[in-house]
């Protein structure tokens, strides 16, 4: 006679004894992960642990106490040196040992963050979700602890968390603190808010615009009792600086012809130079002149941005066009869950402005993080039907994506190593390999969900949907 299991009574939570076991093993199996991907991240910055990018003095004076003698824009970015500095007199460390433990932190939260979203899919199991986020991006994020990256992304992770949860206050509050962190966030601020606005959540917009301002409004106070009257290199009015930025970023990085001045010289011999009068409104620029164009920065451009995610573009590009592309705004708004449309725009936005905010085309593009780490396993997630072989392709070409680079020129960053070491043309290689392994996932996905090899499904999915 065949004896009868005993029935599974529900705990006080509603939850079943075998509910309680899978929730377990779930949060287990993502701690096992997190720890993996932590260690090999560490293991493999170590070499050039901690990078010191050429903005990072600014950054150590403000944790040392300078503060008065740091320009804008880095005067601004007040609470990545003020925890440091914290750290210095609370515990009597020097200003790199301070940087070198709150990074530590960081580092841990944003991992802890970012590995359950990606254990949340079928499609990455546990032998899959390693391979899919280890990837040079971490690395070089982890590498620059002087910069306001990684706590910036690791303030950002937890404002995406709230939006999940749908936790508004948390989620407006935070803004107070990225706007403190890094004046770009007034782009996540500012998005976040039309995004609401579009979709008629007029209490939430609201909030997060208040937020956004205050922000905004403290730190321009703090930064002009602190340090009063202090420029930026050219000592031109803020929002002049901030005007010609991008012009100058996109003739350097994505035309390659950089530009020269009598404050700033990125080359000794321009090839033509113009007077500029003293009130023209330019600050202390009295000469503004071109360099001999350079095909390096635009192939550095186009190799950062088909590499630095691996085939993570094609995926998403594959999905989004194939579910998305011909319905309505408004109904793409309604149906789709607020965190994920938000992260979806600022990440698009962040990864194509990237390369016109700054020099540095890498780590700028890095910013573009939520859509390829939050929105891309959101997006997978609406879809069956993958087989063990589509699933090991895909992280075979991600894997081709990412890696040459970090191989060649020791992650992004040091560009001088493989521009001068290996010349231009090591970039034209690189930025081929990733395209063409983008393009083949795009065309391979768009095959098998044109075959009914892939179904698509429901939009996305909150934090409710954890076990």
């Amino acid at each position: 006679m065949e004896r009868k299991k005993p029935s599974q009574k529900p705990s006080l939570t509603g939850l079943t004894g075998s509910d309680v076991r899978a929730s377990n093993r779930w949060w287990t199996s993502n701690i096992a992960i997190a720890i993996c991907l932590f260690a090999l991240v560490v293991l493999l910055a170590m070499p050039h642990f901690p990078y010191t990018e050429g903005d990072s003095g600014w950054y150590m004076m403000m944790a040392g106490g300078e503060w008065q003698n740091v320009p804008k824009p880095w005067a601004a970015r007040i609470l990545h040196p003020l925890v440091a500095s914290q750290i210095v007199g609370l515990v009597g460390v020097d200003v790199e040992t301070a940087f070198v433990a709150v990074s530590f932190i960081y580092f841990m939260i944003f991992i802890s963050l970012i590995v359950p979203q990606w254990r949340k899919l079928e499609l990455t199991p546990g032998y899959l979700a390693l391979p899919a986020l280890l990837m040079p991006f971490l690395i070089h994020l982890y590498q620059t602890i002087f910069m306001p990256d990684l706590f910036h992304a690791t303030i950002t992770a937890i404002f995406f968390w709230f939006l999940m949860s749908e936790r508004n206050v948390g989620a407006a509050t935070l803004m107070l603190v990225l706007i403190g962190i890094r004046e770009s966030s007034l782009a996540l601020g500012l998005i976040t808010v039309m995004v609401g606005v579009l979709r008629r959540e007029w209490r939430f917009s609201a909030l997060v615009l208040g937020s956004t301002i205050a922000g905004y409004v403290a730190v321009k106070f703090i930064v002009a009792s602190v340090s009063p009257g202090v420029q930026n290199a050219h000592d031109m009015p803020e929002l002049v600086y901030l005007a010609t930025k991008l012009p100058a970023n996109f003739l350097h990085n994505i035309v390659g012809i950089a530009m020269y001045t009598n404050t700033v010289q990125w080359c000794v011999d321009p090839i033509a130079t113009v007077n500029v009068p003293a009130g023209f409104g330019l600050g202390a620029i009295r000469e503004i002149g071109f360099c001999k164009p350079n095909p390096w920065a635009p192939l550095r451009t186009a190799t950062v941005l088909s590499t630095l995610f691996g085939v993570l573009p094609g995926i998403i590009a594959a999905v989004v066009s194939s579910a998305y592309w011909r319905k309505p705004i408004r109904e793409v708004l309604n149906c789709t869950p607020r965190w994920m449309v938000v992260a979806f725009c600022y990440g698009l936005f962040m990864w194509l402005v990237g390369p016109l905010s700054g020099k540095s085309v890498h780590r700028l593009a890095g910013y573009a993080w939520p859509l390829f780490l939050l929105v891309a396993p959101a997006l997978l997630a609406t879809s069956s039907g993958w087989t063990s072989r589509l699933r090991l392709v895909l992280v075979g070409a991600h894997a081709l994506a990412l890696w040459p680079p970090f191989i060649i020129g020791h992650t992004h960053h040091l560009v001088s190593t493989a521009s001068e070491v290996y010349g231009s043309e090591v970039y034209g290689m690189l930025f081929l390999i990733g395209l063409s392994a983008n393009v083949a996932v795009f065309f391979s996905i768009r095959k098998a969900l044109l075959h009914g090899e892939l179904q698509l499904h429901a939009t996305g999915y909150s934090e409710r949907d954890f076990p």
